[in-house]
Parts: C-alpha cells; structure tokens; sequence
C-alpha cells in the first residue's frame, strides 16, 4: 500500500504543475489576444462602433470554454477568475486609453 500512495501523490504533483503551466500559457495567450484586437481595431465610416469589446469578450469566452472543456476544477476556477481580473484590469486600462487618446467623430 505504500507504494500505491507514493504513486498517488507523485500523479496529484503531476496534474497540479500541469495545471500551474496551462493556467500561466492560456493567462498569456488572452493578454496577447487583447492586445492584438485593439491593435486590429476595426470601425465602419461614419460610425462610432469598435470590434474591440466584442474581440476581447470573444476570447475570454474562448479562453474560459478551454478550461472548462479541461474537466479540471481546478483550472477551471483559476481561468474564471484570471478572466474577471484581466476584465477589470487589462481591459479597463486598454479602453481608458483609447477613450483618452480621443475617438474620432463619424463626420
């Protein structure tokens, strides 16, 4: 039985650092996703509508399918809340910037 414990805790360890890899890559991943849709912004003439909102949600809603396609409660959890932080982080300073640089007027 021994043995059979120390094969347990060596296959936890494995999942866990695992989990600690994919959380940090898929953390990456939709920083760069976010950055990359404000720098391919599009906006139609004589409109005051941008694809950023709608890029950004897209991916986190990606990113969060991922996890939980993961079947890992673990992961799971960590992505839903790496989302919520990136939202209300990331997000806003991207968009406090662009609101600060000036939209231009659909003249």
């Amino acid at each position: 039985k021994q043995w059979y414990h120390a094969e347990y805790g060596k296959q936890w360890y494995q999942r866990r650092v695992r989990g600690r890899h994919y959380i940090l890559l898929e953390t990456h991943f939709v920083k760069q996703a976010i950055q990359k849709a404000v720098t391919l912004e599009r906006r139609e003439e004589k409109s005051l509508v941008s694809s950023v909102v709608d890029d950004i949600c897209y991916v986190i809603q990606k990113s969060v399918h991922r996890a939980i396609g993961s079947k890992n409660v673990e992961i799971t959890c960590a992505m839903i809340n790496n989302a919520g932080s990136i939202l209300s982080m990331d997000v806003c300073k991207v968009l406090l910037e662009v609101i600060k640089t000036g939209y231009p007027s659909p003249t």
